[in-house]
């Protein structure tokens, strides 16, 4: 490319120091090669060393925008500032220099930014739309230049970029939790942006997070026919907060198939219906609920629809009857005791005395002990049947009130210390109720052996009312008065004791008596542990309950915490040289181990880093043991400051804590007598092999436990009752044996006991309580589909209890059951194929 003859005249006038010559030869050049940046920046020097920085600044300013243009940042951001240096930047030059350098040089463009929307030209909303764009890039949190941004962006028409700011303020409102500004600001994106489907949901989600729920039915109302899960779970939740249930009950439903976490707030509908006296709705809804968590085999939701139900106040009786029902299906005993005590004072209000009767024998069946099933019985004096009345009475250890005549005046006469003759019919009611004082006796040493000294004490309060005198006579009542250090009134009066500073425990003793009866309804050592220490720990509102199974110097096998906030779960290194160091001390010093402050107990020095780190400051640690070997050790943790154990409350862990060991075993026994059983390959149930097996150590478990034990066969058969079985029957007995044990108690054993029979093994339980099993087992039957048979097939059921009494070993009481049950079997069907037989224990002599 030959060189331009002006140009080498201009070099060389520069040479020579003729400076304008140059700068007229250097004019020409640039004219003829206008795209030379060599030439211009040859000229821009020339203007500089003749003092023209106006002149100069203007090559400089070309130089800076051709190279900007070319995106080349480094030669155009180096005449950017040659240009700053003499004089002042345009604000379009300072917008595109900030453009230029943003990544690199952040903070240099958010100066740019600045000094343009400063400067005089600042004011024009175009250029100070530029400006702020560029600092809310820069400052992305920043919600004023976010505000400013949309505020400009709407003055210069763009509707947007606007909306996008507006949006902006939104997303950056709701991090700091001001949700009703933020729907303000979505509000406005919403009108700026049109309706869209996007705008539409956004607004609805934050209207919801800021309280306006109307709003949200405004914008959602008319989607209820989408399938859009979001959009109908927003809708759904407005309804609801907005008091209208039924519309929120339909839109929930309509998300049940696909989102299971609808049954909670389902649920709170429900108990809403129920506070508003609006059984109508409500019923429907529970029993619905009941279907579908039962089909879906939620047990979690049906237990919190029973917790939830169980806390609303007179609900009826249609919904107690099926809170009753469902209470007693998944074995909770609290909310279906708490069922039964509504109906009974629904049923007795209302003068069904009959049905008051029924709901009272359920309650003595769950609990005689409670004091509450007394008082019951006294307001059904005289007006329930005598005779179911009488039994009753007996189970609980009272006699009425109406077979007793009051002394004679004389008798006032008579010392307190000398006991009186009783009248004559005050003899025929206590030979009448010499069954209520062997129950009383035998309650009152139940509550001393589990050391329930305060239970133990009414019992016997009770048994020197009812009986005065009687341990004149009674050597066995005697020696029990002996042994609880209870003096009768009628020897001398009985101090009453000062009332204590301390409460005695911390737990009620019917909750840990429902604790215990929970630690044995447990399959599995896990759930047993579970049990024990979330049992524990709420009773005695400790910060943290652990539970550990190990031997002595060897690492725990499992560990289980409870962790009552603000407690924190501890290090699970730390919790296994805790159970470690703690069950060495116990077996060291042979019993509980107590400590009200640990800085003061120096046996604990070696564990001192452990319950640093864990923050305890009292404990108490209780031993488990079976067969008089240790097998783990149960830790109560107090954190935050110190606690007092009181001799009651060690005295209730340590039987506590003997039933743990006692259900763990159990837990472990029946695991593994059914994992040595030979299973059926369709249905998984035993084989009748294990029948008799399984009946002998169940037998062995009631006579060390003094629990009840049952038995009962079903048997299924045509309508017609006749034995021979069918294509059509043999079909519905395939399905019912697959689905049957689901629907038992987890301890329950089903057993097929032939082709057309199952039997079951129903450990704690009564004959009377086995009937509820059959009945629900009924109604599963007749609920299945039977191919080919229009009416559900016939089922006859035999039920028996075992002995408890008499000295019979455990395979005579097994075989004495396995008789009775088949006799009751026989003469249900006798009776008819859909009948039931109960056939109860003989009396043996002790």
């Amino acid at each position: 490319m030959p060189v331009n003859k002006h140009l080498e005249k201009a070099e060389r006038f520069l040479q020579k120091g003729k400076l304008e010559a140059a700068v007229e030869e250097l004019l020409i050049a640039r004219n003829e090669e206008p795209g030379n940046d060599e030439i211009i920046l040859s000229l821009a020097e020339a203007y500089l060393h003749l003092n023209r920085p106006v002149d100069c600044r203007q090559c400089f300013a070309h130089l800076f925008d051709r190279y900007a243009e070319r995106g080349d940042v480094d030669k155009a951001f180096d005449y950017f500032r040659r240009m700053q240096k003499l004089g002042v930047a345009e604000p379009k030059r300072l917008i595109a220099c900030a453009r230029l350098v943003e990544k690199q040089r952040p903070k240099e463009a958010s100066e740019y930014y600045t000094q343009a929307l400063e400067s005089p030209a600042g004011q024009n909303p175009e250029i100070a739309l530029q400006c702020v764009q560029g600092l809310a890039g820069l400052q992305p949190s920043s919600i004023e230049l976010q505000q400013r941004l949309a505020e400009l962006a709407a003055k210069t028409g763009r509707r947007e970029l606007a909306a996008g700011a507006c949006r902006r303020v939104g997303e950056l409102l709701s991090y700091q939790n001001q949700f009703p500004e933020a729907a303000d600001a979505l509000e406005t994106a919403f009108n700026l942006c049109g309706e869209t489907p996007a705008a539409r949901m956004a607004l609805a989600k934050m209207s919801a997070r800021a309280q306006r729920f109307a709003r949200v039915l405004a914008l959602l109302a008319a989607q209820e026919g989408t399938d859009d899960p979001e959009a109908l779970t927003l809708l759904a939740e407005a309804y609801h907060l907005q008091g209208e249930l039924p519309h929120a009950e339909r839109v929930y439903w309509k998300l049940a198939d696909s989102s299971p976490a609808v049954f909670t707030p389902l649920t709170d509908i429900a108990v809403e219906y129920l506070r508003q006296q609006n059984v109508k709705s409500a019923l429907p809804l529970l029993k619905k609920l009941e279907e579908r968590l039962s089909a879906s085999k939620q047990q979690s939701g049906l237990v919190s629809l029973c917790e939830k139900v169980s806390h609303v106040e007179n609900p009826g009786s249609a919904v107690l009857d099926f809170f009753c029902t469902l209470s007693d299906h998944l074995h909770l005993d609290g909310p279906f005791e708490k069922a039964l005590a509504g109906l009974f004072e629904f049923y007795f209000n209302s003068g069904e005395f009959g049905k008051a009767t029924e709901a009272l024998e359920r309650l003595v069946d769950i609990d005689s002990y409670s004091s509450d099933r007394s008082e019951k019985l006294r307001r059904l004096e005289g007006k329930a049947d005598p005779a179911i009345w009488k039994e009753l009475a007996a189970r609980l250890g009272q006699t009425s009130s109406a077979a007793k005549v009051a002394p004679a005046p004389a008798a006032a006469a008579v010392p307190v210390t000398k006991a009186a003759s009783p009248p004559a019919a005050e003899v025929s009611a206590d030979s009448d109720s010499s069954s209520g004082l062997g129950d009383l006796i035998l309650q009152a040493e139940i509550f001393l052996q589990y050391k329930l000294h305060d239970k133990a004490r009414e019992r016997l309060e009770r048994i020197a009312r009812q009986f005065p005198g009687e341990e004149a006579r009674n050597e066995e009542l005697r020696l029990l008065y002996e042994r609880a250090g209870f003096v009768s009134q009628t020897a001398q009066p009985v101090p009453k004791a000062a009332p204590s500073a301390v409460v005695e425990t911390q737990a009620e003793w019917s909750r840990i008596a429902e604790l215990i009866r929970n630690l044995g309804r447990q399959g599995t050592v896990k759930g047993v542990l579970s049990t024990a220490v979330n049992g524990i720990g709420r009773l005695w509102q400790c910060s943290r309950c652990v539970a550990g199974l190990a031997v002595p110097k060897h690492p725990p096998t499992l560990v289980l915490e409870y962790t009552n906030p603000p407690a924190q779960a501890s290090d699970a290194a730390l919790l296994g040289r805790l159970v470690m160091g703690l069950q060495l001390l116990v077996e060291e010093q042979g019993g509980p181990l107590v400590v009200e402050k640990i800085s003061e107990f120096r046996r604990l020095a070696p564990l001192k880093v452990i319950l640093a780190g864990l923050q305890i400051e009292s404990l108490a640690a209780i031993p488990l043991r079976e067969e008089d070997q240790p097998s783990g050790i149960v830790i109560l943790e107090q954190c935050g400051n110190t606690r007092n154990w009181t001799p009651n409350d060690i005295a209730a862990l340590e039987t506590v804590a003997e039933q743990v060991s006692l259900a763990g075993s159990n837990a472990r026994l029946r695991a593994l007598m059914r994992t040595l059983a030979v299973t059926d390959q369709r249905s998984g149930l035993l084989h009748r092999d294990s029948y008799i097996n399984c009946l002998i150590s169940e037998a062995d478990r009631m006579r060390e436990q003094q629990t009840p034990l049952a038995a009962a066969v079903l048997r299924f058969s045509r309508p017609n009752g006749g034995r021979r079985t069918d294509e059509a029957l043999d079909g519905f007995l395939q399905q019912f044996r697959t689905t049957f044990a689901s629907h038992l108690r987890q301890n329950d054993i089903p057993i097929k006991y032939d082709a057309q029979s199952l039997a079951v093994i129903l450990p704690a339980t009564t004959g009377k309580q086995a009937l509820f099993m059959v009945e629900k087992m009924r109604k599963l039957a007749s609920s299945l589909p039977a191919p080919g048979t229009p009416p559900p097939p016939a089922m006859a059921a035999g039920v028996a209890e075992a002995v408890r009494e008499g000295d019979m070993d455990s395979t005579d009481i097994v075989t004495e059951l396995i008789n009775r049950v088949d006799s009751a079997l026989e003469e249900a069907q006798s009776a008819g194929g859909d009948s039931t037989k109960v056939v109860e224990p003989p009396s043996l002599p002790r």
